[in-house]
């Protein structure tokens, strides 16, 4: 069966006609009649409404998860005439992931100067393309309704807002992989390729995934899904391969042991930096936490839609979709290594899916109207409040930018990164000068330290306070005061 084949009118897998088509008055806001794949004011709603979710107050809060914090300090290292080719952090080689997200957030800070909003940017926007994905897929699937309602469900899921705000890669992996499994819906190899060569150019091997959810549903499906999925896979791969190949002419050894033996082996052999988690970790905060409030349909249409799936081999979108929920849950699963935003690739389909369910569920209009202008409107409070209250927020790290912005001049003298509870590489971003190792005494050559309480003022004699936040205190040579050189 080809994908062609999985529609009738509604364009999915889901039997019968949806309520939500039937009275879509609740979501269309232009004229009534118009055709399924018409852009219409509803839509253009439900992506205004996600891209003020994402962008509001995107620049204030600071740098403070370790991840956002390294990718925007490469970044920044590239705009300041580093390599753009082979990315360095602190001066060093660091083939952590592949350079499109950093070229991307490097140009953002050219556009905007190098800034917290311009090295969120590229993903935020990814997060805002994401919902619009996700309403073609859910069109595609089970009409215009349920388009609509995945793009409010993904727009208003916490995790997809967290990540969508960060500096990070997880979310413009996912809309790759969305954007490559629309390819396949529509049997285009040339989308699904070029989707899935931007994916491994974002996150590498994570990519591989998508890869093997595209795979699994060709062979479960037909031979022109094969084909479809074949020819992308090459085309896909052509586009990857000429960094991948530079970096191993270039740095050889090197860039094989760390970007596949430490990057890639090492997290699915060993729980690398202390993060182990149980193996039901991702089905635990996916159907518990991250979803929430639409958590508890989810978890229902889920397993519904895996049946159906089952009876009928995958062969339809929505086999698809499931495939493209369990594959990544099961194979980051089997990795020793579980960080929560890994499976962030899931949540488009999974949207997809409870929009699709509900759509189903629902028998009258009333109950189908009524139930998602609640979930609505509690969802949409919830998500101004997560960002009305500063998404992503953490006082240590403000509070280290506000010691950190009042340090004298620029100069080659490091600070010592003492006690404090925070990422390093955030203190690395904002004290703009090397860090000196965290073992370091105090008899290193360093010009100032940050300290977690200020009673360890009377262990340095001789220092002087200058800086100092609700907590910790900087201190530094009593002439730093005067002349900002170090002692």
């Amino acid at each position: 069966m080809s994908a062609s084949d999985v529609a009738g009118e509604s364009g999915g897998g889901y039997p019968g006609s949806c309520p939500f088509r039937r009275a879509s008055g609740v979501f269309q806001l232009g004229r009534r009649g118009a055709p399924e794949s018409t852009i219409g004011c509803a839509e253009i709603a439900v992506v205004g409404t996600a891209a003020a979710l994402v962008l509001t107050n995107l620049g204030a809060p600071a740098l403070h998860d370790w991840d956002e914090a390294t990718y925007a300090t490469v970044a920044r290292g590239m705009l300041e005439g580093g390599s753009w080719l082979s990315p360095t952090l602190g001066g060093r080689y660091f083939p952590h992931k592949p350079p499109l997200l950093y070229w991307m957030m490097a140009l953002s800070g050219r556009l905007f100067g190098p800034s917290e909003f311009a090295f969120r940017l590229p993903s935020a926007l990814a997060a805002v393309i994401g919902v619009y994905v996700v309403m073609a897929l859910g069109r595609r699937l089970g009409g215009r309704g349920a388009g609509l309602l995945a793009g409010i469900i993904l727009a208003t899921a916490p995790q997809w807002l967290r990540l969508g705000r960060q500096a990070m890669l997880d979310v413009p992996l996912a809309v790759a992989l969305a954007v490559a499994f629309l390819g396949l819906v529509e049997s285009s190899a040339l989308i699904f390729g070029v989707a899935f060569g931007v994916a491994l150019l974002v996150k590498g091997p994570a990519a591989l995934t998508g890869l093997a959810v595209a795979g699994a549903w060709a062979a479960l499906s037909g031979r022109r899904e094969r084909i479809v999925v074949a020819k992308g896979a090459a085309i896909g791969l052509l586009i990857a391969a000429p960094w991948h190949l530079q970096q191993l002419a270039t740095h050889g050894r090197t860039f094989l042991d760390y970007y596949l033996g430490f990057n890639v082996l090492g997290r699915i052999l060993v729980p690398l930096e202390g993060h182990g988690a149980p193996p039901w970790f991702y089905l635990e905060r996916i159907f518990t936490h991250w979803l929430n409030p639409w958590h508890w349909i989810g978890a229902i249409v889920v397993v519904a839609a895996t049946r159906r799936a089952v009876v009928r081999r995958f062969g339809r979108l929505d086999g698809l979709l499931v495939l493209a929920v369990w594959i990544p849950i099961l194979l980051f699963s089997l990795a020793k290594t579980r960080l929560a935003w890994y499976i962030e690739p899931v949540y488009p389909p999974l949207a997809v899916l409870t929009a699709c369910g509900i759509c189903e569920a629902a028998t009258r209009w009333s109950v189908a109207s009524w139930t998602t202008i609640v979930l609505v409107v509690v969802t949409l409070g919830q998500s101004v409040a997560f960002i009305a209250l500063g998404a992503g927020q953490s006082r240590d790290a403000e509070q280290t930018r506000a010691i950190l912005a009042q340090l004298p001049p620029v100069h080659d003298a490091p600070i010592l990164f003492v006690m404090n509870p925070i990422p390093y590489e955030t203190a690395r971003f904002y004290a703009r000068r090397p860090l000196a190792a965290l073992d370091a005494g105090a008899s290193a050559p360093v010009d100032a330290w940050i300290l977690a309480r200020p009673d360890d003022l009377v262990s340095l004699p001789g220092r002087a306070i200058i800086a100092s936040g609700a907590d910790r205190v900087l201190l530094g040579p009593r002439q730093a005061l005067v002349t900002g050189d170090p002692e």
